[in-house]
Formats: structure tokens, C-alpha cells, sequence
């Protein structure tokens, strides 16, 4: 009885905790929407550009950072939602 006593102090009953809910930003989103959903960007910094041979071509380059994340944007569309920086 007394094992089980001891057990049951340990464990936690107390609520699961809330996790905070992180807007969605997905691929593709054009730039309106993502300030719409984050907010204003604390920085960018310019990353330069690439050439699409597809749409034959350069697009301009940048990484908007955020409070809780970094986004890869070209030519005013994200690219990268989430990129995880070491």
C-alpha cells in the first residue's frame, strides 16, 4: 500500500500544457501573407539572387527573421517556412 502511495506522489496530474499555437506559413505564400500571419520581420538580410532557368530569369534573394522563426523568401514568395540555422 505503501509503494503504491508513493508512485501515485509522483506522477503529475495536473493539466498537459498548452502549447502555443504558431500560425501556419507554408511554401509558396506570397509575402502580404506572411506579414499578415508574423507580423513585421525583425530584420532581413539580403541574400543576393539566383537565375530561374524556367522563367529564364534572376530572382532576388532574402531571410526574413523572426521572434520565432527564420524564412527563406524569393522574389516576394516564401520558399523556405522554417529554416533551422546553426
Amino acid at each position: 500500500m505503501l509503494i503504491l502511495f508513493v508512485s501515485l506522489q509522483a506522477c503529475n496530474f495536473s493539466e498537459p500544457e498548452k502549447r502555443k499555437k504558431r500560425p501556419m506559413v507554408y511554401e509558396g505564400m506570397p509575402i502580404s501573407d506572411l506579414t499578415l500571419a508574423l507580423g513585421a520581420p525583425d530584420s532581413i538580410q539580403n541574400g543576393g539572387s539566383v537565375y530561374n532557368a524556367d522563367l529564364n530569369k534572376t530572382q532576388k534573394v532574402e531571410k526574413w527573421y523572426f521572434d520565432t522563426r527564420t524564412v527563406v523568401v524569393i522574389d516576394d514568395t516564401v520558399k523556405t517556412p522554417n529554416l533551422n540555422e546553426r
